[in-house]
């Protein structure tokens, strides 16, 4: 997932693919429908084939409709391409193109987290604190790796756990190996639309906190040694994937189910190989199986712990002891293609103030026959159906399939709900702002603050989005609220004012819950029970440093 602004860095901006890529590979790009979302010609991400080899695999799910997991590494193959798909785009990285390193020595005060800022150690039975809530959108909590720490990016979307090497200078800590550590000299790398980062895998030491226990054990995970445009200072130096294992390998099954063939092959074998921190945390501790617990608060991007309060708490293991944070049971959803937090929705409905449900079409056909029609989502790594995931990397609502994003805003403008987007707009048609927003969006635009409006209403009386998500239980569903001002965003507005909150893209596995859809509730992420659930979060005002976001949940 991508822990920068969201869709693009700042001083991005929106390109066809011939504008970053040659000819060829931009006609293979467009046929599939991408835009790219840009860095400024400074910061374009880059790797090294020699410094990072290992980019020939994808990390991330394309959201694209119609076109198989196997097609698209064919092409991968073919055009030299490493694809890492994400966003309203494609995070790549083009083989041959030289790093910008960031290799200087590291200042001695961020050696300890006792010295960083939003660093804490503190936990209960509302867990450990998060440290920060980046300015890109990202949450980032204090990890101990070695002799050293790291504060690293939560991300439910991906696998790989890396943290940054000392020869980093920057505000947040970094790793120091400790005397036992172990390099094994296999090139580690990933890539993103907004940066990078290479390195080598090394074996060390990782301290971890739960509301019951403290766990230390050894994992493989990165050193980064080089980077562009991938750390955010003094708020992150690391990431840290919570996906499942198979994520790594496509979940293709001749590497395994935890992909120790693939591990194998490049020279990582057996307990060597670099498993995703939560399930190297389950190997140390037998009986450990605990589902992830994530509790985001819906605070301004860049802020850090204040006092008592933070932006959020989070467990690795025993999320739902974490009992101070939530005060309901908890629903859950089946994980149907593990490797991401793959779920399918069954339908979505508006529901108003006042209690009463609106039905939405949706493609000229019910909601509820749009998301079951049979043959229509397309298939992920192990050829099951899906079509959602919720990803904790990404920042801001997430994304939409189009045609779903067209329904809800005519939903909205059925009920009177609708953008002002000029004095004279009272005037118009409503459909005409959405008209304006939607054009953008299939553009390739997210509105963003260039696009802040104000409302027909008060956003409090805008309807709520109620999702019917498949439950483990055969033929359940369990109902998962959307709250209007997660659709809707004041983030980057003048007072009063608001803009379209999710990315938008093609295919049916353009629907994606970001983290501020999660930050209405406390969250957890069943990897045992191969199952993602929510409950009633604990006041936030309580427990959050400050929130942007109008909440009402029942």
């Amino acid at each position: 997932s991508n822990p920068f602004l969201h869709p693009c860095s700042k001083g991005a901006g929106w390109a066809m693919p011939s504008q970053i890529v040659s000819l060829p590979i931009a006609a293979m790009l467009i046929a599939l429908g991408i835009c790219m979302c840009v860095p400024p010609a400074h910061a374009m991400p880059t790797l090294n084939a020699d410094k990072a080899s290992d980019t020939h695999h994808v990390t991330k799910q394309q959201h694209l409709d119609g076109h198989s997991y196997s097609e698209m590494l064919t092409q991968a193959a073919d055009t030299a391409i490493n694809f890492n798909f994400k966003a309203a785009g494609i995070e790549y990285a083009a083989k041959g193109a030289p790093v910008a390193p960031m290799a200087v020595r590291l200042s001695s005060s961020a050696h300890h987290a006792s010295n960083a800022r939003g660093m804490s150690s503190r936990s209960s039975n509302t867990g450990t604190q998060v440290s920060n809530r980046g300015p890109g959108d990202d949450y980032n909590v204090a990890i101990q790796v070695g002799d050293g720490s790291a504060l690293v990016t939560l991300d439910t979307g991906s696998t790989k756990f890396a943290v940054a090497g000392k020869q980093f200078v920057q505000g947040a800590p970094v790793y120091y190996p400790s005397p036992n550590a172990i390099n094994t000299g296999v090139v580690a790398s990933n890539s993103y639309v907004s940066g990078s980062w290479s390195g080598y895998y090394v074996r060390d030491t990782v301290v971890l906190t739960s509301p019951t226990k403290t766990y230390a054990f050894t994992s493989t995970f990165g050193n980064i040694t080089q980077q562009v445009t991938f750390f955010n200072t003094e708020y992150s130096s690391g990431i840290t994937g919570l996906g499942f294992p198979c994520l790594a390998c496509f979940c293709k099954q001749s590497y395994g189910p935890n992909c120790e063939n693939y591990w194998k092959s490049i020279g990582l074998p057996g307990d060597m190989s670099p498993q995703p921190l939560v399930q190297t945390l389950y190997k140390a501790n037998t009986g450990v199986t605990g589902p992830v617990g994530l509790y985001l608060c819906p605070v301004q991007p860049g802020t850090m712990i204040d006092n008592s309060r933070a932006p959020g708490y989070y467990t690795f293991v025993d999320g739902d002891k974490a009992t101070g944070l939530y005060q309901s049971s908890i629903a859950w959803a089946k994980v149907v293609a593990p490797g991401y937090f793959a779920i399918n929705i069954q339908n979505v409905e508006l529901e108003m103030p006042d209690g009463t449900v609106k039905t939405i079409t949706i493609d000229n056909m019910p909601s509820q026959d749009f998301f079951t029609q049979q043959g229509r989502w397309s298939n992920n790594i192990q050829n099951i159906s899906h079509n959602s995931i919720f990803d904790s990397g990404w920042g801001g609502y997430g994304s939409m399939q189009d045609k779903v994003a067209l329904a809800i805003m005519s939903g909205y403008k059925l009920q009177g709900c609708y953008p002002i987007l000029s004095s004279s707009e009272s005037q118009q048609t409503p459909l005409a702002g959405w008209d304006l927003i939607y054009q953008l969006l299939q553009q390739g635009t997210l509105p963003g603050p260039n696009y802040c409006f104000p409302l027909s209403k008060p956003i409090q009386e805008w309807p709520h989005l109620r999702y019917y998500l498949q439950a483990p239980q055969s033929g359940k569903s369990s109902l998962l609220y959307v709250s209007p001002d997660r659709v809707l965003t004041s983030v980057g507005c003048p007072s009063g004012q608001f803009t379209w909150a999710p990315n938008m893209g093609p295919g049916p596995t353009s629907n994606v819950f970001g983290n501020q859809v999660q930050s209405q509730y406390m969250m957890f992420f069943d990897h045992a029970n191969e199952r993602v659930g929510w409950a009633q979060p604990t006041d936030h005002k309580a427990l959050c440093p400050g929130e942007i976001y109008i909440e009402k949940h029942d």
